[in-house]
Protein backbone atom coordinates (compact mmCIF):
# COMPACT_ATOMS: atom_id res chain seq x y z
CA UNK A 1 0.00 0.00 0.00
CA UNK A 2 1.42 3.45 -0.79
CA UNK A 3 2.15 5.75 2.01
CA UNK A 4 0.25 8.49 0.74
CA UNK A 5 -2.65 6.18 0.72
CA UNK A 6 -2.14 5.11 4.26
CA UNK A 7 -1.22 8.89 5.06
CA UNK A 8 -4.93 9.60 3.84
CA UNK A 9 -6.11 6.46 5.72
CA UNK A 10 -4.96 8.22 8.80
CA UNK A 11 -6.58 11.35 8.47
CA UNK A 12 -9.80 11.84 11.01
CA UNK A 13 -12.75 11.80 8.69
CA UNK A 14 -11.08 8.67 7.15
CA UNK A 15 -10.11 7.07 10.58
CA UNK A 16 -13.92 7.49 11.53
CA UNK A 17 -15.16 6.01 8.56
CA UNK A 18 -12.97 2.83 9.91
CA UNK A 19 -14.27 3.29 13.51
CA UNK A 20 -17.99 3.82 12.20
CA UNK A 21 -17.41 -0.02 9.75
CA UNK A 22 -16.20 -1.49 12.98
CA UNK A 23 -18.78 -0.91 15.08
CA UNK A 24 -21.32 -2.18 13.04
CA UNK A 25 -19.49 -4.66 12.27
CA UNK A 26 -17.83 -5.99 15.31
CA UNK A 27 -19.34 -3.96 17.86
CA UNK A 28 -22.25 -6.11 19.12
CA UNK A 29 -25.12 -3.36 20.21
CA UNK A 30 -27.96 -3.80 20.88
CA UNK A 31 -31.27 -3.49 18.16
CA UNK A 32 -32.49 -0.08 19.63
CA UNK A 33 -28.92 1.54 20.38
CA UNK A 34 -27.94 4.53 18.52
CA UNK A 35 -24.87 7.22 17.89
CA UNK A 36 -24.38 9.57 20.11
CA UNK A 37 -23.40 12.61 18.02
CA UNK A 38 -23.29 15.22 20.98
CA UNK A 39 -20.28 15.10 23.04
CA UNK A 40 -22.33 16.80 25.79
CA UNK A 41 -24.68 13.65 26.28
CA UNK A 42 -21.49 11.51 27.21
CA UNK A 43 -21.00 10.75 31.16
CA UNK A 44 -18.97 13.24 32.71
CA UNK A 45 -16.26 10.03 32.71
CA UNK A 46 -16.80 9.31 28.82
CA UNK A 47 -16.83 13.18 28.04
CA UNK A 48 -13.47 13.82 29.82
CA UNK A 49 -11.89 10.16 27.89
CA UNK A 50 -13.22 11.26 24.87
CA UNK A 51 -11.26 14.56 25.04
CA UNK A 52 -8.00 12.78 26.03
CA UNK A 53 -8.66 10.18 22.89
CA UNK A 54 -8.55 13.29 20.35
CA UNK A 55 -5.91 15.41 22.19
CA UNK A 56 -3.33 12.28 21.95
CA UNK A 57 -4.39 11.97 18.07
CA UNK A 58 -7.39 9.15 18.32
CA UNK A 59 -10.69 8.99 16.95
CA UNK A 60 -14.08 8.53 18.98
CA UNK A 61 -17.49 6.98 18.54
CA UNK A 62 -19.96 6.88 21.13
CA UNK A 63 -23.33 4.59 21.57
CA UNK A 64 -26.11 4.42 23.17
CA UNK A 65 -29.37 2.32 24.07
CA UNK A 66 -30.26 4.57 26.88
CA UNK A 67 -29.96 2.05 29.29
CA UNK A 68 -25.96 1.94 28.84
CA UNK A 69 -23.29 3.69 26.90
CA UNK A 70 -20.32 2.60 25.01
CA UNK A 71 -17.34 4.54 23.73
CA UNK A 72 -14.87 3.53 21.05
CA UNK A 73 -11.61 5.46 20.28
CA UNK A 74 -9.08 4.51 17.52
CA UNK A 75 -6.03 4.94 15.69
CA UNK A 76 -4.88 3.50 12.65
CA UNK A 77 -1.57 2.40 12.77
CA UNK A 78 0.93 3.37 9.74
CA UNK A 79 3.46 0.47 10.26
CA UNK A 80 1.13 -2.01 10.57
CA UNK A 81 -1.03 -0.89 7.80
CA UNK A 82 1.33 -0.92 5.31
CA UNK A 83 3.19 -4.45 6.66
CA UNK A 84 -0.44 -6.01 5.81
CA UNK A 85 -1.66 -3.66 2.60
CA UNK A 86 -4.65 -3.16 4.36
CA UNK A 87 -5.79 -0.51 7.05
CA UNK A 88 -4.67 -1.96 10.66
CA UNK A 89 -6.16 0.16 13.49
CA UNK A 90 -5.59 -0.23 17.65
CA UNK A 91 -9.18 0.16 18.78
CA UNK A 92 -10.25 0.65 22.84
CA UNK A 93 -14.03 -0.34 23.77
CA UNK A 94 -15.41 1.60 27.00
CA UNK A 95 -17.99 1.32 29.15
CA UNK A 96 -19.95 4.08 30.51
CA UNK A 97 -17.75 4.42 33.49
CA UNK A 98 -14.51 4.98 31.42
CA UNK A 99 -13.22 1.30 32.24
CA UNK A 100 -11.79 -0.69 29.10
CA UNK A 101 -13.89 -3.36 27.74
CA UNK A 102 -12.12 -4.65 25.16
CA UNK A 103 -8.86 -4.07 23.13
CA UNK A 104 -7.06 -4.97 20.02
CA UNK A 105 -5.59 -4.60 16.88
CA UNK A 106 -7.90 -4.95 13.68
CA UNK A 107 -7.38 -5.19 10.48
CA UNK A 108 -9.97 -4.57 7.36
CA UNK A 109 -10.36 -7.33 5.06
CA UNK A 110 -13.10 -6.19 2.99
CA UNK A 111 -15.79 -3.60 3.92
CA UNK A 112 -17.29 -3.73 6.96
CA UNK A 113 -15.59 -6.99 7.29
CA UNK A 114 -13.10 -7.02 10.01
CA UNK A 115 -10.16 -9.73 11.88
CA UNK A 116 -8.53 -9.90 15.25
CA UNK A 117 -5.20 -9.34 14.11
CA UNK A 118 -2.58 -12.00 16.37
CA UNK A 119 0.02 -9.89 18.07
Amino acid sequence: METMKLRAIQQPCNTGELLDSFIVAEGRLPGDAHELIDERRLTPTLEKLAQRELEGGCVWRAWTDDRAMWLWACEVSLARSRERGLPVMDVRKYDESGSIEESGTWVRVRQNNWQRCNE
